[in-house]
């Protein structure tokens, strides 16, 4: 196998992925408020049982918690994955910022609107504004990954010589 076809292999490997991270995010969208809040319990007693003292009562909102942090980390994920399909750092192309920027908000907006239609639940706009800051945060990880792998890489080639 050639540099190019393992590269279409990674390249069709990394696309589905992203496609099945969709369906995660926008699938927990479609599920009405009594399905969604029992999940997000069922994971509230675990990070309980890891993690006794957070705050465990609804007056805390820690259910309302596990829900934005489970915003977020989906959301980080998808930023780290559409950052390694659109490799903007790699040729420094204006338009793949702009894809890459695009397909964050899209999501986002997509998976609150999806809410506005699910009984019991509701699209907002501060989760946009939570899922983007996921989002953000996931292509941070893969800038600050991409130059520090770069920069050893540089260093790497100049002991070398």
């Amino acid at each position: 196998m050639n540099i190019n076809q393992t590269k279409r292999k990674h390249g069709k490997i990394l696309y589905t992925v992203i496609i099945l991270t969709l369906i995660f995010i926008w699938g927990n969208s479609l599920l009405n408020a009594e399905i969604s809040s029992y999940i997000s319990d069922f994971f509230k007693d675990i990070i309980l049982s890891v993690f006794p003292f957070a705050p465990s009562g609804e007056a805390e909102g820690a259910g309302g918690i596990v829900r934005k942090l489970a915003h977020i980390t989906e959301f980080a994920i998808l930023g780290v994955e559409l950052s390694l399909f659109f490799q903007p750092l790699k040729d420094r192309n204006n338009k793949k910022y702009i894809n890459l920027v695009f397909c964050g908000f899209a999501t986002a907006f997509v998976d609150e609107t999806i809410q506005l239609f699910i009984p019991g639940r509701a699209g907002l706009v501060s989760d946009i504004w939570i899922d983007l800051c996921g989002f953000t945060t996931g292509c941070i990880v893969y800038s600050v990954i991409y130059i520090a792998k770069n920069k050893r890489n540089k260093s790497q080639e100049t002991k070398n010589d």
